[in-house]
C-alpha cells in the first residue's frame, strides 16, 4: 500500500506539472473543431504535444490519416496498456461531446504515467482513435488486430460526476421475456400503402376507418423492423367476439374486405414508393 501511495503522489505531480498545458491543448481544440475523420489540424496538434516530451509517433496510423500511435521508451515491458484518445467534433456545433477534453485529459493520463513504466513494469501507449461520432476509428483498429497483445485499454469521456464506469445501452446486450397483453399495438403504417387504401375505398365506395388497437400484436410488427425495413399494413374485418367459439362476422364485411384488397393490388405499379417514411 505504502508503494501504492508513493505511485499517487508520482502521478499527481506529474499532472500538476502538465495539467495547464492541456488546459491550453483542450482550448485550442475547442476553438479549431474538426468533424469525424478530418481531424488533420486536431491530430497534428496532440502529435506535436507528444512528440515535445519525448514520444515517438507513428502517424498517421493503421491506415488512417488522422489517428497516432505514441510509444515512450524502451517499449519492452512484462505488461502493455493503451489510453485511447478521442479528438473528433460534431457538425456545425463544434465540441458538444466534449472531445476536446477527452482528448486532453487522455494525453495528460500518458504524460502523468510515461515515466512510471519501470515501476509499473508497463509500457503505456497513447492512441488517437479518431472519427468516434461516425465509423469508429476503434472499431477499424480491433478489426486489424490493433489491441492484441495489450493486457488493458481505456478510454476518457465526459459524465455529470467522476467515475471509473459508465453504463452505455450501446455497450450492453439485453434479453427481454414479455408477459401479458402485447408489447406493440400492431405496427407503424406505410403511409404510401395507406394513402392508396384509402384512394381505392373511396372509388369503390367502402368505408374503412383506422384503428388503434390497445394490446394488440401481429406478424407485421416484425416485418416492418427486417433489414432496413418491409413495408406493411394491417386489415381486418369488424366483427364480435374475435378468437372465440361465438365468433360472428357479416358477409358482406367480408367480401368488401376482399374487393378492397384487389382493388389495392390492381392499382399498384413500378411507380410506387415502397421506402421507408
Amino acid at each position: 500500500m505504502a508503494n501504492y501511495d508513493a505511485l499517487k503522489e508520482k502521478i499527481f505531480k506529474a499532472i500538476e506539472e502538465n495539467h495547464q498545458e492541456l488546459i491550453a491543448c483542450n482550448d485550442d481544440l475547442a476553438d479549431h473543431p474538426e468533424v469525424s475523420a478530418h481531424e488533420f489540424r486536431s491530430s497534428q496538434k496532440l502529435v506535436e504535444l507528444l512528440r515535445s516530451h519525448g514520444y515517438e509517433v507513428e502517424y498517421p496510423f493503421a491506415g488512417i490519416e488522422t489517428s497516432f500511435k505514441a510509444v515512450y521508451g524502451s517499449d519492452d515491458h512484462k505488461y502493455k496498456a493503451a489510453i485511447l484518445t478521442e479528438y473528433d467534433a460534431l457538425p456545425e456545433i463544434g465540441h458538444a461531446c466534449g472531445h476536446c477534453v477527452s482528448a486532453s485529459i487522455s494525453i495528460l493520463a500518458g504524460l502523468a504515467l510515461k515515466d512510471l513504466q519501470d515501476e509499473l513494469d508497463t509500457d503505456v501507449h497513447v492512441i488517437g482513435t479518431p472519427n468516434e461520432e461516425e465509423d469508429g476509428a476503434k472499431c477499424t483498429m480491433v478489426k486489424q488486430g490493433v489491441f492484441k497483445g495489450y493486457d488493458f485499454a481505456m478510454m476518457v469521456h465526459l459524465d455529470d460526476s467522476n467515475k471509473p464506469y459508465c453504463t452505455l445501452l450501446a455497450l450492453d446486450s439485453y434479453m427481454f421475456n414479455f408477459h401479458g397483453k402485447g408489447t406493440l399495438n400492431g405496427n407503424i403504417i406505410h403511409k404510401g400503402i395507406f394513402e392508396l387504401l384509402k384512394e381505392c375505398a373511396e372509388k369503390s365506395g367502402i368505408s374503412i376507418q383506422r384503428q388503434a388497437a390497445r394490446g394488440a400484436l401481429s406478424d407485421t410488427a416484425y416485418l416492418a423492423l427486417e433489414d432496413e425495413g418491409i413495408p406493411c399494413m394491417d386489415m381486418g374485418t369488424p366483427d364480435r367476439y374475435s378468437h372465440s367459439t361465438l365468433e360472428l362476422i357479416d358477409t358482406k364485411d367480408l367480401l368488401e374486405t376482399g374487393k378492397l384488397l384487389c382493388e389495392f393490388v390492381k392499382n399498384l405499379d413500378k411507380t410506387f414508393d415502397l421506402n421507408r417514411y
